[in-house]
């Protein structure tokens, strides 16, 4: 099991097996490394896209929230379109408690977008096309 996924499917683990003890002991270890800045970003992106919807799934959306609080502290919101679009995280986002990690998401969707949409202009500006065929100026 690659290292990055182990806190991920011990959370998952935890859940699965039903025990509140050993959820909260597994989110507060996640917890402890996303703010101690101990977690590499793809084990973020794990615990965004995964461990937040697995602990909702289990009924424990106030730890999911707080995960997801401490993730979009540590610079890791969740996409703003699996906010909106998720029905698992809609309730999330719809929660006053959750308004400053909505907006990040929202704040970096927008970025990433507008950055999008500039690169795919630059990379047109010096095409044109003629009825028969496409043609690049020099």
């Amino acid at each position: 099991m690659p290292a990055q996924a182990a806190s991920t499917f011990d959370l998952i683990r935890a859940v699965s097996q039903g025990d509140s003890r050993a959820i909260d002991s597994a989110v507060q270890r996640v917890r402890d490394k996303v703010r101690g800045g101990r977690a590499v970003p793809i084990e973020l992106q794990f615990l965004t896209l995964i461990g937040a919807q697995v602990l909702v799934r289990g009924g424990h959306a106030d730890q999911a929230r707080a995960l997801l609080a401490d993730l979009t502290a540590a610079g890791s919101p969740p996409p703003y379109d699996v906010i909106r679009m998720n029905p698992l995280f809609k309730g999330l986002a719809n929660d006053p408690r959750a308004r400053d990690m909505v907006a990040r998401a929202r704040t970096r969707f927008e970025l990433l977008l507008s950055s999008a949409m500039r690169d795919q202009t630059d990379d047109f500006r010096d095409i044109s096309i003629s009825p028969c065929r496409i043609c690049y100026r020099p």
